[in-house]
């Protein structure tokens, strides 16, 4: 069985600071994380931003961590 990655970067802009965005996991949700402000937000405040890498990141994780 292959690992699913825990972490992924995505073109996403945060709304703060407009560095890129990565998108991570835990055991039991999904968020999108700015490295440079240190700050987390829900995935749901850029699903229409959302980015071939964001949505390949989703697909490989399970449905109840969105």
């Amino acid at each position: 069985m292959e690992a699913v990655p825990s972490i992924a970067q995505t073109s996403i802009l945060c709304a703060i600071c407009k560095k890129k965005l990565v998108v991570r996991r835990t055991c039991y949700s999904a968020y999108l994380r700015c490295e440079c402000c240190e700050k987390d937000f829900p995935l749901q405040e850029y699903i229409k931003d959302m980015d071939p890498a964001l949505e390949e990141f989703l697909e490989s994780i399970n449905c109840d961590r969105i």
